[in-house]
């Protein structure tokens, strides 16, 4: 064990509802540390605490709240003046490192939604501005174009969203992709997708994903890089905690 991972196990003190590691249900906590096997290449706090709490996610989702809510503590993390995607800028990581940790923040959003949104009442819905529209007097212009960074087309752009946010985005990309493969398989459309378009299956096996060839074509191409657009703006405006049409209404401007 490196020194590195002996300071996380004696730093990291998540509570939930009083649970406390070595307490109320130190077996269930010191289980998963044992089991867990640190990756050599994670080089920061932040990321060795992300891969722990995906593997609290794996197998214990109920200690998973405790370490995400440990996370949030130890990094500081808040919805309006600090939020994830500040936390992870300034710890400069790479772009595995993003992943890991975008991925494991998010890995809670449906079992608990209130780790993400401060108030999720009805009669408090939508009152909170988010901070990207705090400023009254600027004006917010969208971009949905071009790849993520790092990306070299609209497949592995969806495909990145997905892996990060797929408890958020699992059920639109599962109705999508049954919706896209039902209509490319039709007599009038089977010769342009041979091996149609089931982005979901592609998602969960790689190896099931038709050759880059096959992808990159115009009418594949248009389609994923469509859907990956959608699949943006779906994370901005969940992330947020406002509706689509909210979101729409506190842009000025639009680029398509």
């Amino acid at each position: 064990m490196t020194s590195q991972y002996s300071a996380f196990l004696a730093n990291t003190k998540p509570t939930v509802n009083g649970f406390e590691p070595g307490s109320e249900e130190p077996i269930a906590f010191g289980s998963l540390f044992r089991s867990f096997s640190l990756d050599k290449s994670l080089t920061t706090d932040i990321e060795i605490h992300a891969a722990f709490l995906e593997h609290c996610v794996k197998h214990q989702p109920t200690v998973a709240a405790a370490v995400l809510d440990s996370f949030i503590k130890k990094f500081e993390v808040c919805q309006k003046t600090n939020n994830i995607y500040a936390v992870v800028s300034k710890h400069k990581l790479d772009a595995s490192g993003m992943q890991l940790v975008l991925r494991a923040f998010y890995s809670l959003w449906n079992s608990h939604p209130s780790y993400y949104h401060q108030d999720l009442s009805v009669q408090n819905r939508g009152k909170d501005i988010p901070g990207l529209f705090s400023l009254l007097d600027s004006d917010v212009v969208a971009a949905f174009s071009g790849y993520y960074d790092g990306s070299n087309s609209p497949q592995d752009m969806a495909k990145w969203l997905y892996n990060v946010y797929c408890p958020m985005l699992y059920d639109y990309v599962a109705s999508m992709s049954e919706f896209m493969n039902e209509t490319v398989i039709e007599a009038t459309m089977q010769q342009s997708y041979p091996h149609g378009l089931d982005v979901l299956e592609w998602f969960c096996n790689q190896d099931s994903a038709p050759s880059h060839e096959y992808l990159d074509q115009n009418e594949a191409c248009i389609l994923l890089f469509g859907l990956a657009q959608l699949m943006r703006f779906m994370v901005l405006y969940k992330t947020l905690g406002i509706s689509p049409g909210k979101l729409v209404e506190r842009f000025k401007g639009k680029i398509a």
